[in-house]
């Protein structure tokens, strides 16, 4: 409900702006005019976001219309500290109401009932980050899209469960990507491209995920890689066309894949990409970090169990639509001569190999393979798996693996979107399903 904030200073007394989602039912958030339940509301918000705030007077702004205020007494703010602190991002969101005018100003229009237009500007508080190499394999589509993101570089995801907020860390300006600006793709041919930004989320759509599937999880699709590409590009790291980041594929790659299906395969795509132009996802008023795979086990994973964090929206849910898919069972098996270059060892009948632990989705925690001990994670990169859901057997010197699901597994959920698409699911309901407690928008 409450978007984000912004503390003004005026003649030497502050002023906190809140504003609201636009998208939200007011009529919720002022329900029965209860001044006291209003007043809660806020209260626990300046307490989870832990906000110092020394006034007393509160104004809710919504599209730049202020719609009410709110004076909170100095007994009021005495009590704020004490309310139990619910961690909500690691970063302070401000939103200037014109960045053109005076405050003064700014506060007179609102009285007056004129709307402005609004500056987002969010400040991007430094913090320790974890860094985490994961080379996967990903799903290459009949139609020669690929599924999932093979992410290569995770500096962005980082260990935001103990967040530390000093204002003086502030050292970069997170701000969202005009639609009309050039971005520049990095090709794996060695040329650089510059396009329109919603150009390049047509072919991502295209290249990440089958145009055959449902329109809402192909317009799900465009608002997790636009939000993909905002948040690397809102940190200055670079975009490629490769699984390095998201794959990209332009005119003449996908009329070479969709062949006479073109006109209708790309018409569609960019339906999706045009009906949800703009959208992104955010937790606590920043980007998300994005991820997705192909395919989950039945259930997606929880990000502290592939990359060692507490993330609050990337957590496990049911996907019960992946189980039917394709690519839900693989069977591969790894040779002697492959197993003594990766494992630096070979296996008999007499090798001791045993998955020892899972996590509650049913991946593999730690494995034994002879005298060695590998977490799933691990053993998944060496050998090249699918999945980190497998069941291992040896035959004649060869080791058998069964995997379940195909990628990472952490994020949304390709085939799981279209499962919830035929269902009648919106990308709404697809998104807010897949990243735990977010706001589109």
């Amino acid at each position: 409900m409450i978007q984000n904030y912004e503390i003004k200073s005026i003649n030497g007394e502050e002023i906190l702006c809140l504003y609201l989602n636009y998208s939200y039912e007011f009529g919720d958030f002022f329900k029965s005019s209860n001044v006291l339940h209003i007043k809660d509301k806020v209260k626990q918000y300046l307490a989870s976001m832990r906000i110092k705030f020394n006034g007393g007077k509160i104004l809710f702004i919504v599209g730049g219309l202020g719609i009410a205020s709110l004076f909170l007494t100095p007994a009021d703010m005495s009590d704020i500290h004490a309310l139990q602190a619910t961690y909500t991002s690691n970063s302070i969101i401000e939103r200037i109401i014109d960045t053109d005018s005076s405050f003064n100003d700014a506060l007179v229009s609102v009285e007056e009932g004129i709307q402005k237009e609004e500056d987002i500007v969010i400040d991007n508080i430094e913090h320790n980050e974890s860094s985490s190499v994961i080379s996967t394999q990903e799903e290459v589509f009949e139609d020669g899209s690929v599924g999932g993101v093979k992410i290569e570089d995770l500096n962005s995801i980082s260990d935001i469960s103990t967040p530390q907020i000093d204002s003086s860390s502030v050292t970069t300006v997170e701000q969202p990507i005009a639609q009309e600006d050039l971005i520049t793709v990095y090709r794996a041919n060695g040329s650089v491209l510059q396009i329109p930004f919603e150009e390049y989320i047509v072919g991502v759509v295209a290249a990440e995920m089958p145009a055959s599937f449902p329109l809402e999880a192909l317009k799900a699709q465009a608002v997790v890689a636009r939000t993909y590409a905002k948040q690397r590009l809102s940190k200055g790291l670079t975009l490629t066309d490769s699984v390095s980041t998201q794959v990209y594929k332009d005119e003449s790659q996908l009329r070479t894949m969709w062949g006479s299906s073109y006109d209708i395969y790309y018409s569609k795509i960019k339906s999706a990409v045009t009906s949800t132009e703009g959208l992104s996802i955010y937790y606590g008023g920043q980007y998300i970090d994005a991820v997705y795979h192909s395919t989950s086990n039945g259930y997606t994973e929880d990000a502290k169990y592939v990359w060692g964090n507490f993330i609050p929206y990337l957590q496990s849910v049911s996907s019960p639509w992946d189980i039917s898919a394709s690519s839900y069972l693989h069977v591969d098996e790894k040779s002697e001569q492959v197993l003594l270059n990766v494992l630096g060892f070979s296996i008999s009948e007499d090798t001791l190999v045993e998955v020892i632990s899972r996590d509650p989705s049913g991946r593999v925690l730690q494995v034994q393979i002879g005298d060695s001990l590998y977490d799933g994670v691990t053993l998944r990169t060496i050998l090249g798996l699918r999945s980190a859901d497998f069941d291992l057997e040896v035959q004649n010197g060869n080791l058998v693996v069964t995997t379940r699901g195909y990628g990472h597994g952490v994020g949304m959920s390709q085939y799981g979107a279209a499962g919830m698409a035929r269902e009648g699911y919106s990308f709404i309901d697809i998104l807010k399903y897949y990243y735990t407690g977010v706001s589109i928008y």
